[in-house]
């Protein structure tokens, strides 16, 4: 199953895309299904903006006849329960999300996973053509409870270092961000909120709220 993203969506947003944007990819897909006859290659697209994604869907499906558009209402369950073998992103979210019910996923660039082995992430355009070419020896996913912590860090866990500071991006990326974590910070500060992190681990809560020094 590929999961299409939304256009609209920054391509390069996590950093190195192994396709030049959203189009390439599909593209390179496409003309995959068109050799690759033993998969059923089906397309799940993104749910934000449908309609507009579906308009620009419309172009590769017809351009390649082995592409399936699944129906909109379709969940994520009773997709699950078709025996998906394979599923195929840039960066969705969908790379923790299918991974934990035993389905592998290969992205076509750099991630907010990419720190993580429970999902595959190939380093270049050889290595993914690769994948695709033997998708059928694609393994189970393994290091499925580092799931978990993915899952906190990107939706539980609310806090920013420099939260009393309105960084300019030329800022960002300078010097001047570590000169002034340096300052702010020693290692009694940084051991207050080790401290904290654990706590809330422990004590089961759903969300972790940013708190003051």
């Amino acid at each position: 199953m590929i999961a299409a993203h939304d256009f609209n969506d920054a391509p390069h947003v996590h950093g190195e895309m192994i396709f030049t944007d959203f189009f390439d990819w599909l593209n390179f897909l496409g003309k995959k299904s068109m050799k690759i006859k033993k998969y059923q290659w089906l397309i799940k697209i993104h749910p934000a903006k449908y309609e507009d994604n579906l308009g620009h869907m419309d172009f590769f499906l017809k351009k390649y006849p082995s592409f399936s558009l699944l129906p909109k209402s379709m969940t994520h369950n009773e997709i699950l329960s078709k025996g998906i073998r394979c599923v195929l992103s840039s960066y969705g979210t969908i790379g923790h999300e299918y991974p934990y019910f035993g389905v592998p996923v290969i992205n076509a660039g750099e991630n907010r996973h990419s720190g993580y082995k429970f999902c595959i992430n190939p380093k270049n355009f050889k290595e993914y053509n690769n994948l695709i070419n033997n998708i059928s020896k694609t393994k189970v996913p393994k290091n499925i409870d580092k799931i978990y912590e993915c899952y906190a860090m990107l939706n539980l866990v609310d806090f920013n270092l420099f939260d009393e500071l309105d960084f300019s991006e030329k800022k960002l990326n300078s010097l001047y961000i570590f000169k002034h974590f340096f300052s702010k910070y020693d290692q009694k500060s940084i051991n207050l909120i080790e401290k904290k992190y654990f706590n809330f681990i422990n004590s089961k809560k759903r969300r972790l709220i940013k708190f003051l020094y």
